[in-house]
């Protein structure tokens, strides 16, 4: 057995047995740290799989359950609900970091990777527990019904960023280091496009996800503001009028009851604007 497998199981033994105290810590001795041990356990996953190949992180997150499942949790089924979306997380983590993705556009990934682990989590503890977490969070049906997708992404997204930057800091001192966007890279035009068609699409079909495709697109407005704000020569004049145009486009989109064409008249000159940045790509690359 080579140097790195030893090292490898080594590592994972000594991060699983930390899984496995936190997790009695937080169920069984101090629930109130459970908030905080579920933001610090990805840390440890987030380091293994940074370094180590995937068939060894499969391997330590299989022991990791094991560990904590047999320390006293007990019940496999909720180790795997409690357990594995942090697992889940740090392991994604790791994988952006082999894959060199820019912190800025991995916190996003991240932050749709811990709203996908906590709905997950969320509806199958209902599923085989009856325990309405869900409702209890969000009790009025309409809410529920139309927003809360987007309220457990934003739930989501406010522990996966502290997360990330928490890990983002520590992993930084072990060596292990993320560079940040200069700019919107060229996979976020595209992904602007799809959630813009992914919100045509779901308007028809499914309410809840295209109001969660609504704040995607926001989220990816930011960056794009910045860039056309830095190319925009008279931005007294440019930017007042675009927003008494839209002022004036929502009165009226109101007055006729199509409340989802104010996000799609909003977030359509981002789309022109992506789709004349990727076509100067590719121009440009053909070009080379």
């Amino acid at each position: 057995m080579s140097n790195y497998n030893i090292k490898a199981i080594a590592l994972g033994g000594i991060f699983a047995t930390i899984y496995g105290i936190l997790t009695v810590l937080s169920i069984y001795t101090l629930p109130i740290l459970s908030i905080f041990t579920l933001m610090i356990m990805p840390i440890f996953a987030a380091y293994y799989s940074s370094i180590y190949s995937f068939k060894n992180t499969i391997i330590f997150n299989i022991a990791t359950v094991f560990i904590c499942f047999i320390l006293g949790i007990g019940d496999l089924l909720f180790t795997i609900l409690y357990i594995v979306p942090t697992l889940i997380v740090g392991d994604v983590y790791g994988l952006i970091n082999k894959k060199n993705i820019p912190l800025y556009t991995s916190i996003f990934l991240q932050c749709i990777t811990y709203s996908i682990t906590n709905v997950l989590a969320l509806y199958l503890s209902e599923a085989f527990y009856d325990v309405k977490i869900i409702e209890l969070i969000i009790a009025d049906e309409f809410i529920y019904e139309n927003f809360s997708l987007t309220i457990l992404f934003v739930l989501s997204s406010a522990e996966a960023i502290f997360s990330s930057m928490f890990i983002y800091e520590q992993l930084n001192k072990l060596k292990i280091k993320k560079e940040k966007e200069k700019s919107m890279p060229i996979y976020g035009y595209i992904a602007y496009i799809i959630i813009y068609l992914l919100m045509i699409l779901f308007t028809f079909v499914y309410k809840n996800a295209f109001y969660l495709m609504c704040v995607f697109e926001l989220i990816l407005c930011v960056p794009l503001y910045f860039q056309i704000e830095k190319k925009v020569k008279y931005k007294n004049i440019f930017f007042p009028l675009f927003i008494i145009l839209y002022i004036s486009i929502c009165f009226f989109f109101c007055y006729l009851k199509l409340f989802e064409m104010i996000f799609f008249t909003l977030y359509l000159f981002g789309l022109l604007y992506c789709i004349v940045k990727i076509l100067n790509y590719l121009y440009n690359e053909r070009k080379v």
